[in-house]
C-alpha cells in the first residue's frame, strides 16, 4: 500500500482486520528499520515506503536466485564423482580378489 502514496496509521488500520494500535506498532518497527518514514501533516502522521531500504534485500534475492541456477551443473558434477567414486571402489575390490585368491591351476589340456 505504501508504494502507491502517503497513508496515516487509521488509513492502514481500515484496510486491514488489525488494530489500529497493533498497526502502529508495526509502523514503528518498520520506522525503526528504516524501511518507512513518517512526515507530520497537520495533526496526522503520514507514513511513506523508503524504497531504497529495501536494496540489500533485493541484491540478496538475486543472489539466491543467481546461485539456484548453478544447481544443475552442481548435480551433475556431483552425479559425475558419485560414478566415479563406485567405479574406483569396483576396481579396488576386484584387484583385492585377485590378490587374495590363489592362481587356479591348469589342468592338462589347457597347458597343451
Amino acid at each position: 500500500m505504501l508504494g502507491a502514496r502517503n497513508h496515516t496509521a487509521g488509513e492502514l488500520a481500515g484496510a486491514f482486520s488489525v488494530s489500529r494500535p497493533a498497526v502502529s506498532r508495526h509502523l514503528r518497527v518498520l520506522r525503526e528499520a528504516g524501511l518507512v518514514r513518517d512526515t507530520s501533516n497537520g495533526r496526522l502522521r503520514e507514513y511513506q515506503l523508503v524504497v531504497s531500504a529495501l536494496d540489500p534485500l533485493a541484491a540478496y534475492i538475486n543472489e539466491l536466485r543467481a546461485a539456484a541456477i548453478d544447481w544443475e551443473r552442481r548435480f551433475a558434477a556431483l552425479e559425475t564423482e558419485v560414478f566415479r567414486v563406485r567405479n574406483q571402489r569396483r576396481r579396488a575390490a576386484r584387484a583385492a580378489a585377485d590378490v587374495s585368491s590363489p592362481p587356479i591351476p591348469k589342468t592338462k589340456q589347457e597347458s597343451a
